[in-house]
């Protein structure tokens, strides 16, 4: 190619006629074709600003895919003489309608031709204004290697960054000419649906950015995990979305990463439920779906609220609080369901967050504790029945624990004594209490006080003691 440049020159140099012709024919620039390789082309430095190529890469894009399809390149193989219209690709994916001249000059018997171009409708200032500032994001985005991509909603043209295509494995240049039929051709199609009702939302501006975690076949043949997103940035007179702008990420290790935490949930015992940043199941264990009734099993990627319309605004409070990174938990809560049954529970809410550290959902786990709840209920019915029979029978009672620190000292006893109970040690409780042998002649030894007996052997049985009041009259009692 070197050499048809080096003839083109010299051509330029010594014929006027070629010279004028590239002045005056070639306002947006010219290019000539390699007559032994057809299939290369070598564009002037001004053809390749207009086409938006800097000189930097000049000489790697010389390969027409670039911005002339075959079709075109076979028309300007004929074309002898006179002015045509043709399309040439912009590199941001523009197409510009361009009036293209043909001149032909012998050179030491080689014949060269020279197509000169001149846009028929350049481009208007909005689109200059967006093509500078895409130029611009993607000089700041390539500083960040992102894998970057941009695409044409109405015509279907794409653009890949290198790192795209590395992400899946591939050199750019093994996908082109690449369009969003590249895209389809890996994506997965269980997901592609889920993706364009993503993109819907966001065209109807529902979301600010489209985004997505979907699979797409890697050139080694296994399906890994991207994470897509990506913004309108421009939009046609009529309103609809045209160019969008984006990025994706391999994500395989956080999903794998994610299905562990998805499986443990899965067969916990207890009742465990996963969900993202817009409160969908992500996953939910057996007990969870048993104790709320979940009985659709499609639940997975729904939000909770629409299975679970009626929920307070103080537990849609606490999750926004949660998914800001605080935990939340109750030892006992209430919740009345609509046929007025009345459900306890322990809980815990906490975010769960993903390999970047950013906050992927929450976790909320739960404890159905209605059955205790009845059960402490019962037994304090219970407790107080038992407390009211104590103090009400003509009986004294008195009961210790294994440190002989009395525990029950009812009605009946204390009158007895003529006094409460009292944390006594056990060598002064004959003497505070007033326990004599039946004779009423000695106290009692602590060996010796029936209870303290009881505790160390085991049993009593119709033992008499006396009991000898500060205040009222002497009493003979048995005691078992």
């Amino acid at each position: 190619m070197n050499n048809v440049v080096d003839k083109l020159f010299s051509v330029l140099r010594e014929n006027q006629s070629v010279f004028e012709f590239t002045q005056l024919r070639a306002i947006d620039g010219f290019f000539i074709i390699d007559p032994e390789n057809p299939e290369k082309i070598w564009l002037n430095p001004k053809l390749s600003s207009v086409l938006g190529y800097n000189k930097a890469n000049l000489d790697q894009e010389e390969n027409t895919s670039e911005f002339l399809d075959k079709e075109n390149i076979k028309f300007l193989k004929d074309l002898k003489k006179g002015k045509q219209q043709i399309h040439l690709k912009h590199k941001q994916g523009f197409k510009l309608h361009m009036h293209c001249e043909v001149l032909s000059a012998e050179v030491n018997g080689s014949s060269i031709s020279v197509f000169a171009f001149h846009q028929i409708e350049p481009l208007p200032e909005v689109k200059i204004k967006l093509l500078r500032k895409i130029n611009r994001y993607k000089k700041i985005i390539e500083g960040t290697e992102l894998a970057t991509w941009q695409w044409n909603v109405q015509t279907g043209e794409t653009i890949f960054s290198d790192q795209w295509a590395d992400v899946i494995g591939y050199d750019l240049q093994e996908l082109q000419p690449t369009s969003v039929e590249t895209w389809k051709l890996i994506a997965h199609p269980q997901d592609q649906k889920r993706c364009n009702e993503a993109l819907q939302k966001h065209f109807k501006g529902e979301t600010d950015y489209y985004i997505t975690d979907s699979r797409v076949k890697h050139k080694n043949g296994k399906w890994i995990w991207v994470r897509d997103k990506g913004k309108v940035v421009s939009w046609t007179k009529d309103g609809e979305p045209e160019w969008m702008t984006g990025f994706h990420v391999d994500i395989t290790e956080e999903k794998n990463r994610l299905e562990v935490k998805k499986l443990f949930i899965d067969q916990a015992p207890t009742a465990i439920a996963m969900f993202d940043n817009n409160m969908r199941y992500v996953a939910a264990s057996q007990k969870w779906q048993d104790d709320y009734h979940i009985d659709d099993d499609n639940f997975i990627g729904k939000s909770h609220y629409e299975l679970f319309p009626n929920i307070s605004e103080e537990w849609r409070d606490i999750h926004q609080k949660c998914l800001q990174g605080e935990v939340h938990s109750k030892d006992e809560d209430c919740y009345i369901w609509e046929d007025g049954t009345e459900q306890w529970m322990s809980w815990e809410v906490r975010p769960w967050y993903t390999n970047d550290n950013e906050i992927g959902g929450i976790i909320m786990h739960t404890s159905d504790i209605t059955r205790l709840k009845e059960a402490e209920k019962l037994n304090f019915e219970k407790q107080q029945l038992m407390a009211t029979v104590l103090e009400s029978i003509n009986v004294g009672i008195v009961a210790c624990d294994k440190n002989a620190k009395l525990t029950l000292f009812n009605k009946a006893t204390k009158d007895l004594h003529g006094l409460p109970a009292k944390p006594i040690p056990e060598e002064k409780l004959a003497e505070y209490y007033g326990l004599y042998n039946i004779d009423g002649t000695e106290a009692l030894k602590p060996s010796e006080i029936p209870l303290l007996k009881a505790l160390h052997t085991g049993k009593v049985v119709n033992e008499e003691i006396m009991i000898k009041p500060r205040d009222g009259r002497n009493v003979k009692v048995s005691i078992n």
